[in-house]
């Protein structure tokens, strides 16, 4: 699932927002190295006190293949390598 959340403030300039990939309980993150308080760059947990600082969280589908428009075509082929990479 793509999750995502806000947290902060918008009165003191402080709201910001952020998403990320859940699976079965599994955090998955390889964005929060742009936030100077993310405990790691990456995250790959089941259990990440961080993310729940983020509320007002929505959720959907994670799968690009959903998806229509522009870099799709791109995101086939990368997704295709990685899998190669990932099940050889």
């Amino acid at each position: 699932m793509y999750v995502s959340g806000e947290r902060g403030s918008k009165d003191d300039d402080s709201w910001t927002t952020h998403a990320w990939i859940e699976r079965d309980g599994l955090v998955v993150d390889i964005t929060c190295d742009q936030f100077p308080d993310a405990p790691a760059a990456v995250i790959v947990s089941p259990n990440s006190d961080w993310h729940r600082c983020f509320e007002s969280k929505s959720q959907g589908g994670a799968d690009f293949r959903s998806l229509q428009g522009g870099g799709i075509v791109e995101l086939s082929d990368l997704y295709r390598r990685l899998r190669a990479v990932l099940f050889p």
